[in-house]
């Protein structure tokens, strides 16, 4: 579980049981707690850590372009 910015590090991953080599977190995003699942794809955990971290840092400007997205659809129609 994260706090204050999020970021992602080996200590915040635990293995997951059911997907061989992937692994699995947890971050708390506007209160909400979100289930993380990370498989490296051949890649090394820390490439994979640090591209989760980039998406992560750009989160709160995914969620405002998804909100205005959704009010231009629905002043469209």
């Amino acid at each position: 579980m994260l706090f204050g910015p999020m970021h992602l590090t080996k200590d915040d991953l635990t293995p997951n049981p059911q997907i061989e080599s992937s692994f699995d977190a947890k971050v708390t995003f506007q209160g909400v707690e979100l289930p993380l699942t990370l498989d490296p794809d051949n890649q090394t955990i820390e490439d994979t850590l640090a591209l989760a971290n980039k998406v992560l840092t750009d989160l709160p400007g995914y969620v405002e372009r998804a909100k205005d997205a959704v009010v231009e659809e629905f002043l469209e129609n």
